[in-house]
């Protein structure tokens, strides 16, 4: 081959070269290009995230679908058809128009639970029928239910008790005071009925203050009724007397979330016990002079309860500090097998 025909393949080799190297710089640009404008564009996202299908429109979604799946379920309430337009039309409650939608989605994933009224509107079963039936509204309603703020507020609510009587209040420093009426509702735990319920509405949830002597046998029950139409129950008892244990534990048994307990005194032998996962709450043992116990609970968290011990010092009652409170603490620490109150106060389970 002369030298003539080689320079000729070589010329012909580069330019093949060539062209393949710019192909597959094109090829490079093109799909960083295409990468480019589907990650600037969520709309071309393959996968999209839990709340994007969560809240997918379902074509099937209409009130009879939703009401013959609701109705064929075992619920707290007996509802109709009604019932579910009511919660379809309501702008607070159907923020987002996809409350149909979300209920079969929730239903063919989980099936019916009455508390996923709370997590697909914010607001409880029980406190969306008590609407619906007009037992609580903004113009009026039962007397047996206080209605605390907006009605179709979703914020968390705050109810602090202290185990005193009206006849106690003047004991009460500017400090204490000033704590219960921080809270959304405070109780004087011995001004209670001697017998009876009151409901509040407040941040989408129904509460239950059942009040009675521990000694009386009716106690349990009245907790299972109100246990039955509400989402949260805080029993308060009067813990004077002997063999109240059984009794406490009966409340709680019957539906009782938290057992306040006043008027033990010294005498008691606990301040802070968990039985069944809830918790009794002695705010007038012997650890201290008195105690302030605040509940916090909203539709989509769990309950946190706080402790703040009092002192009597010249005729008044004040929030403990210091030494003095951290003496009483490690004492409520040390007398309770199952629960514990850290130093911000907080109660959890040992």
């Amino acid at each position: 081959m002369n030298e003539t025909k080689k320079l000729k393949l070589m010329r012909c080799a580069s330019a093949l070269i060539l062209l393949s190297l710019t192909l597959i710089l094109i090829f490079i640009t093109e799909s960083r290009a295409i990468r480019s404008m589907s990650f600037a564009n969520p709309a071309l996202d393959a996968t999209p995230s839990d709340d994007e299908m969560y809240q997918a429109p379902q074509p099937d979604a209409d009130s009879d679908t939703v009401t013959e799946m609701i109705l064929s379920a075992d619920k707290k309430y007996d509802i109709d058809s009604g019932f579910i337009d009511f919660c379809v039309n309501d702008e607070h409650i159907n923020s987002d128009g996809q409350l149909l939608s979300n209920i079969i989605y929730y239903m063919n994933s989980s099936g019916y639970r009455d508390d996923m009224w709370g997590e697909l509107t914010g607001y409880s079963f029980s406190v969306l029928y008590d609407i619906y039936t007009g037992a609580v509204s903004i113009e009026s309603g039962d007397p047996q239910i206080t209605l605390i703020g907006d009605l179709y507020d979703k914020s968390t609510t705050t109810i602090a008790a202290v185990g005193i009587g009206s006849e106690g209040e003047g004991l009460l420093s500017d400090e204490v005071y000033a704590l219960l009426r921080s809270a959304d509702y405070h109780v004087l735990c011995g001004d209670l009925d001697a017998e009876g319920t009151e409901y509040i509405i407040s941040g989408g949830m129904k509460i239950a203050l059942c009040s009675a002597d521990a000694q009386g046998g009716a106690f349990a029950d009245m907790t299972k009724a109100a246990a039955a139409c509400s989402d949260y129950v805080i029993a308060i008892a009067d813990l004077s007397g002997a063999a109240v244990e059984d009794a406490v534990k009966a409340m709680i048994d019957a539906g009782a979330d938290i057992v306040i307990g006043y008027g033990a005194g010294a005498e008691s032998s606990f301040t802070l016990e968990y039985y069944g996962g809830s918790l009794i709450a002695n705010v007038t043992a012997g650890a201290f002079d008195a105690g302030v116990l605040t509940v916090s609970v909203s539709v989509e968290t769990r309950a946190v309860y706080k402790l703040y011990p009092c002192a009597l010092s010249d005729g008044e009652l004040y929030l403990a500090v210091g030494d003095a409170l951290t003496s009483i603490i490690e004492e409520i620490n040390a007398l309770s097998s199952t629960a514990n109150l850290s130093e911000n106060l907080r109660i959890g389970q040992k």
